[in-house]
């Protein structure tokens, strides 16, 4: 098993922009020196709260979240901000929205960093991050079959474990697969550092206004998916969905990723039964 002081991955700015939640950029952010009161009060707060708005207002209607910031610190400084947001909205469903799509962003780069040859950042996440125990090779690597099945994407086809070869307790993939298990390891990491979260005090006005916002753009959200659930039964003659139908709709207001397997049977349905693209 490759330890995490056995890896040697050298960090650079462009990194702590992609990857702004590696330990590493956390501790550029303590240079900083910011407060909640700073952010709500300096103009440099003030485009940091702009920024983390942007990005879980665009979480909020399932948009690509915007490009990372140029300069790493400033990248570093709205990330955590999102996440204090986030914590103070206290709604896991919109927690679990962000982490999705922020882990698709860095499923994106790290496929980038495939391109160029670059595995070690892919290594970095895996080991020292996220704790897995991965062993490197050409052209493959070898994963502990206990993370595969905590990342597997979906449970079904090649992803499926009993479609895999063991190899002595570990699971032969791909690193372009690598990067996929990658993405839903950073996704849980992303929501269990909103759990961790504390906001201590009392939350500046600047700040607890955008976390108002948020938590109003959510609710209405929300209430769109269930008058579209409420709808359904108009439409079909019937008193309630199928039960597929239902768990995905559900699974959709848990604001849950849904596989594309499972997206395009819910909006096949619904257009069948009269509703429109919009």
């Amino acid at each position: 098993r490759m330890s995490a002081t056995q890896l040697r991955v050298v960090l650079t700015p462009e990194d702590f922009s992609r990857y702004p939640f590696v330990p590493e950029a956390f501790s550029s952010l303590k240079e900083l020196e910011l407060t909640l009161e700073d952010i709500a009060s300096t103009p440099l707060g003030n485009l940091i709260l702009e920024k983390a708005r942007e990005r879980l207002l665009k979480a909020v209607e399932g948009e690509r979240l915007p490009s990372p910031e140029e300069d790493y610190m400033l990248e570093v400084a709205v990330f955590y901000t999102t996440l204090l947001i986030l914590a103070g909205v206290g709604d896991d469903r919109l927690t679990e929205k962000f982490s999705t799509l922020y882990a698709k962003a860095v499923y994106e780069f790290l496929l980038k960093d495939l391109e160029k040859g670059s595995r070690d950042k892919l290594l970095y996440l895996a080991v020292k991050v996220l704790g897995w125990d991965v062993r490197p090779g050409d052209p493959n690597v070898l994963i502990h079959f206990k993370y595969f099945v905590s990342a597997q994407p979906e449970l079904t086809g090649e992803w499926k474990l009993t479609n895999r070869v063991l190899e002595k307790g570990y699971v032969r993939v791909s690193w372009r697969e690598l990067a996929r298990l990658l993405e839903t390891g950073v996704k849980k990491y992303v929501f269990s550092l909103v759990q961790g979260a504390e906001v201590s005090g009392n939350i500046p006005e600047g700040v607890y206004r955008v976390v108002e916002e948020v938590s109003r753009a959510w609710s209405a959200r929300q209430q769109d998916v269930r008058s579209v659930a409420r709808d359904i039964p108009s439409r079909r003659g019937e008193e309630v969905p199928p039960p597929c139908i239902r768990e995905l709709l559900h699974q959709q207001l848990s604001g849950k990723n849904l596989p594309h397997s499972a997206r395009f049977a819910l909006a096949s349905f619904l257009l069948n039964i009269g509703f429109s693209v919009e």
